[in-house]
C-alpha cells in the first residue's frame, strides 16, 4: 500500500451551527490522505493506473462549497464517503477539516480528523 496526501486545499464556505456562520463565508483548510495499491502505477507511469489528484480535489470542492453542514464531523465524513464512493481504487482515507479563525473567543482554528475504510462505509 502507498499513501497520497493532498494538503492545504482552501475554501470559503458556510458550515457551522450559528446563523452568522451560514451567512458569512468562513475559511476552511482540508487535507486528505489516501491509501491505495499503487504498484501498477509505479511501473506503468500512467495516470489511469493511479489516483487522479485533480478528481479528488474536485470532489472535495463539490462537498465543501455545494453543501452545508452544522458539524465539522459530518462535513469530514461526507468528504471521505464521497471520495471512497467515487474512487474505487482507494482502500481508506483520512480527512482533516480545519475551520480557520472560527468566530468564537478561543482557539485560532478548530479541526476534525477522521479515517474511513472502504468496508466501513455506511449506506
Amino acid at each position: 500500500m502507498a499513501h497520497i496526501t493532498l494538503r492545504g486545499m482552501r475554501f470559503h464556505a458556510y458550515h457551522g451551527t450559528h446563523p452568522y456562520e451560514r451567512e458569512v463565508p468562513q475559511e476552511f483548510s482540508v487535507d486528505v490522505d489516501l491509501e491505495a495499491d499503487l504498484s501498477k502505477a509505479q511501473v506503468s507511469d500512467m495516470l489511469q493506473d493511479t489516483i487522479d489528484y485533480t478528481r479528488i480535489c474536485n470532489i472535495v470542492r463539490r462537498v465543501m462549497t455545494g453543501m452545508r453542514f452544522n458539524l465539522l464531523e459530518s462535513l469530514a465524513y461526507r468528504i471521505g464517503e464521497s471520495i471512497l464512493k467515487e474512487s474505487p481504487g482507494i482502500n481508506s482515507i483520512t480527512v482533516r477539516v480545519c475551520k480557520l479563525h472560527p468566530p468564537m473567543n478561543g482557539p485560532g482554528s478548530v479541526e476534525v480528523t477522521l479515517t474511513l475504510n472502504r468496508n466501513e462505509l455506511k449506506g
